[in-house]
């Protein structure tokens, strides 16, 4: 019932807010699907021509595709092989001080080792953007995916086939009101 519409709030800022209640973030922001949030993700954490973000060789294409419609650079590294994360190790072999993000993918719901992630984020200063369009109520040490202190952005997706269906839909979810904003747009 209802307008869904996100001028009026109505249905989808109720959505909005109760998702972003669940996963333990402060705002949320529903898209059309999960693409479109990596997408807003990647331009709200600053990808642009003179950006470089990291990602992994596994993972979904439109994660890739979000920095590079962004026109970033993206520098593509090994995954882990247990769990088909980032690796780490290949990770920190490649980070410098000209690198802006890292965009991890939970693959089949597989996490990062977020205690190192959080450490090679504070050592760089980098953006973290989680794709964890497989890790919908997934917990690290008690806490819920897009709610861990070094996540900027976490994505979401909704699609008919993910743990949580809403037909169609992505949902982006930060804990920054400045990045919150950014994605607004």
């Amino acid at each position: 019932e209802g307008d869904l519409s996100i001028i009026d709030g109505g249905v989808m800022t109720e959505f909005e807010k109760e998702f972003a209640k669940f996963v333990g973030a402060k705002y949320a922001v529903s898209y059309c699907n999960g693409t479109a949030a990596l997408h807003a993700a990647s331009y709200a954490c600053g990808a642009d021509k003179d950006s470089t973000f990291i990602s992994s060789i596994y993972s979904y294409h439109g994660t890739i595709l979000s920095l590079l419609e962004n026109n970033s650079k993206v520098i593509l590294v090994d995954f882990e092989d247990n769990y088909l994360t980032i690796d780490l190790d290949s990770l920190e072999a490649n980070m410098s001080k000209k690198i802006k993000g890292i965009i991890v993918t939970h693959c089949w719901g597989n996490l990062v080792d977020y205690d190192r992630l959080k450490r090679i984020k504070e050592k760089y200063n980098v953006r973290i953007i989680v794709d964890a369009s497989h890790a919908h109520g997934a917990e690290y040490k008690g806490k819920r995916v897009g709610g861990i202190s070094c996540e900027d952005i976490t994505c979401f997706s909704l699609g008919k086939n993910k743990l949580m269906s809403a037909g169609e839909l992505g949902v982006a979810v930060t804990n920054d009101k400045e990045l919150y904003q950014r994605l607004l747009f």
